[in-house]
């Protein structure tokens, strides 16, 4: 019996007992066998149980320091992100200085150009909607057809 008692508390203690399993322990609890085979503090672990009258407990675990160490990551990902938008803003800004031209004739000439190469690439796109048309109007050239 004492093998018993003793093979239930370590299944019980590694967490691997089922309700029945704890049912039994309870019940070897409220018997005299159990005093010798248990130590002091099981005794006085397993007599709170048995006064509050459930084996599992209802509260849930909480880490202790699960708190502080999400503070923690808040922090070093704030950081993160405010070093990498403060980086790309520097280079932004840098990036805008090769475009920056005293000379209102220089200036003009590179206007003209950036529109140019914008009408251009607007030119070509409404070369290929045109096609599209002529794809739009043969298809409905056949649908009429198949409605007829």
């Amino acid at each position: 019996m004492e093998s018993r008692i003793k093979q239930l508390l370590e299944k019980y203690w590694s967490g691997g007992t089922t309700r029945s399993e704890e049912k039994e322990i309870k019940d070897l609890f409220s018997s005299s066998e159990s005093d010798h085979a248990m130590s002091k503090s099981e005794r006085s672990y397993f007599s709170a149980m048995n006064q509050s009258g459930s084996m599992k407990s209802t509260k849930s675990f909480t880490h202790p320091g699960k708190s502080q160490r999400q503070t923690w990551l808040s922090v070093a990902a704030s950081i993160l992100i405010g070093l990498t938008v403060g980086i790309w803003v520097l280079t932004d800004a840098r990036n805008q200085r090769d475009f920056i031209e005293d000379d209102p004739q220089k200036a003009y000439e590179m206007t003209r150009k950036a529109l140019m190469m914008m009408s251009t690439n607007l030119n070509q796109g409404a070369e290929y909607s045109a096609s599209i048309k002529k794809i739009n109007v043969v298809q409905d050239l056949i649908s009429d057809k198949k409605e007829n």
